[in-house]
């Protein structure tokens, strides 16, 4: 998968999107990529696995930063103030599955749907 090329279908709504990420030319947005297993890559992995929770737990907002120096991992997570924050945290929760497992090795990756941005 190309993580900037693909539809996708907003689990809640039923509307399509488009994930963006990252383009090779575009040098202010671009942060490469990282090798699997690495501390960045394990940091990575932590900071998506609990952002479900951390957003639920903060009144569907929240930014975290994990990791130090060239191995720090930002994430920032935010749901429409009308969606239930289980509706919310399991939006969160699929789309950091999608980007761990379609988007492997990407320092950045975003997504914005009509409910939420990741």
């Amino acid at each position: 998968m190309d993580c900037g090329a693909d539809k996708r279908t907003d689990r809640v709504t039923g509307s399509r999107s488009t994930p963006v990420r990252s383009r090779s030319g575009d040098k202010s947005t671009n942060r490469g990529n990282f090798t699997t297993n690495s501390n960045y890559g394990n940091n990575r992995n932590h900071i998506l696995s609990s952002l479900a929770t951390d957003v639920q737990s903060n009144n569907s907002f929240f930014t975290g930063i994990t990791g130090q120096g060239s191995d720090e991992v930002y994430a920032l997570a935010l749901c429409r103030g009308d969606l239930p924050s289980e509706e919310c945290a399991s939006c969160i929760k699929s789309t950091s599955e999608d980007i761990m497992t379609e988007c492997p090795n990407l320092k950045e990756v975003k997504n914005r749907e009509q409910f939420y941005i990741l």
